[in-house]
């Protein structure tokens, strides 16, 4: 019983406390110990020989199965980096869209409520686009994505905008949701999640009956002829 108490005690490391779950390999669950962690820790302080002799395959293995994971690892980050980046491109279309609207209907109706939606579409879409180029989208490819989302023809076109943007935003946050831990702190976050703090907002209007210049008009012509 003592063995049994003293064999606890050091499995709970002295404290009393039930030590953290441990990512280990295939190779200790079988009984050999080789814990993922200790491999990379071998690894990253050049201990490659560390194992020899009869237990030298079995280490190879587990050093073999860890870079396996790493390797599976860096391929989600990098498809979670992707799928952030379409998305961030896909919403720069959207807003770009919204904004072309607004501005037809602007130069239709000339009414103030117009001009004002006009001017904050088109805030909101120049936002969308740096945010594109701040994800990693080359401004070639930003450019070509907010030239067809201007040349919307009819409310369909505008769903179908909304519609791939919303699935490429589903897709960012599957991949996300699937980063480990320490991927999630470094992982490039959504627009969403970057942007708003960064935004200027427009000064109030200083009298209803003034006519205002709105200070974003042709932003969006700039960003895109860059």
């Amino acid at each position: 019983m003592g063995g049994k108490d003293i064999g606890g005690a050091t499995a709970k490391g002295g404290s009393g406390k039930p030590k953290s779950a441990k990512s280990v390999s295939r190779s200790s669950k079988a009984g050999l110990q080789f814990p993922i962690g200790r491999i990379a820790r071998f690894l990253k302080s050049g201990k490659y020989a560390e194992r020899v002799g009869a237990s030298a395959p079995v280490y190879l293995s587990a050093v073999l199965e860890y870079l396996a994971a790493e390797r599976s690892i860096n391929s989600i980050v990098n498809r979670a980096e992707n799928a952030h980046m379409h998305a961030a491109l896909t919403i720069a279309g959207l807003a770009s869209a919204l904004a072309a609207v607004a501005a037809t209907d602007d130069s239709s109706s000339g009414s103030k409520m117009s001009r004002a939606v006009a001017s904050a579409s088109e805030l909101l879409a120049s936002h969308c686009i740096e945010l594109a180029e701040m994800a990693g989208a080359e401004h070639d490819r930003v450019a070509s994505a907010v030239k067809s989302a201007v040349d919307i023809r009819s409310p369909g076109d505008l769903m179908t905008l909304t519609a791939a943007a919303a699935t490429a935003m589903r897709a960012e946050s599957a991949l996300r949701s699937r980063l480990p831990k320490d991927a999630k702190k470094n992982a490039t976050i959504s627009p969403y999640d970057k942007g708003l703090g960064e935004v200027n907002h427009l000064d109030a209007y200083n009298s209803e009956t003034e006519d205002h210049k709105f200070p974003c008009v042709g932003e969006l012509q700039q960003h895109t002829s860059k």
